[in-house]
């Protein structure tokens, strides 16, 4: 554990969580991407949502900082972080999973992680972070086409970077973030039906449970 590198993550999450919230409004239910005035700032959100994305993104990124401590490879777990908690947050609002967010957690664990194996002269764990993101992409697509309606396009690119990160830490990272994002996941479908919904389909997202499996892997494993 690294407590200086955590304390400063924290507080830096906890600064991205102003321009975060303001991301969160840009994504309606469907249509184009509309940034709203003033967004790095807040854009607007109510003060409820920014200090629950500001204390989220906080939390998020003290505890993978502590866990991780400083390295070249930080900034993209960080990074992950803040636009996992937009993500969670938009998945909720709208049922939505913005590609263009996930696709600048793609681009920055490729910067990060490609600098930091050419500093290190090893390629090892470059290269079992891109296996284990092509072969959960696959699993999921797969998945996806074989039980339409369960799995969007969204939760396919999702879960790409969320095993390219964990890959990246360890075979074991990602079974354990897979699994606990999974059963998280199931743990919401039981408790839907307990509250007599007759039936979980369309209601409940995937996003924020793959999320914070995400993050449980991260900082327990």
């Amino acid at each position: 554990m690294d407590p200086a590198t955590g304390v400063a993550t924290g507080v830096a999450g906890i600064v991205a969580g102003l321009p975060a919230a303001g991301l969160v409004l840009a994504f309606p239910a469907s249509g184009r991407v509309a940034l709203p005035p003033r967004w790095a700032l807040g854009g607007g959100a109510r003060p409820v949502l920014v200090g629950t994305v500001a204390a989220v993104t906080g939390a998020a990124a003290g505890l993978v900082g502590a866990r991780l401590g400083w390295s070249l490879v930080l900034p993209a777990f960080i990074g992950a972080c803040v636009v996992g908690v937009v993500l969670a947050v938009v998945d909720v609002r709208q049922r939505r999973l913005p590609f263009v967010l996930s696709g600048l957690v793609y681009g920055g664990c490729v910067a990060c992680f490609g600098v930091e194996s050419v500093l290190a002269g090893s390629f090892g764990p470059f290269g079992r972070s891109v296996m284990a993101g092509v072969l959960v992409v696959f699993a999921f697509l797969a998945l996806a086409l074989a039980v339409p309606g369960q799995l969007g396009l969204g939760d396919v690119v999702l879960v790409g970077w969320i095993a390219m990160t964990l890959g990246w830490l360890g075979w074991g990272h990602l079974v354990s973030g897979l699994v606990a994002g999974l059963a998280l996941q199931a743990a919401g479908a039981v408790v839907l039906l307990v509250l007599r919904r007759k039936t979980v389909r369309g209601e409940l997202p995937m996003g924020p449970a793959l999320l914070a499996g995400w993050l449980v892997a991260v900082v327990v494993t």
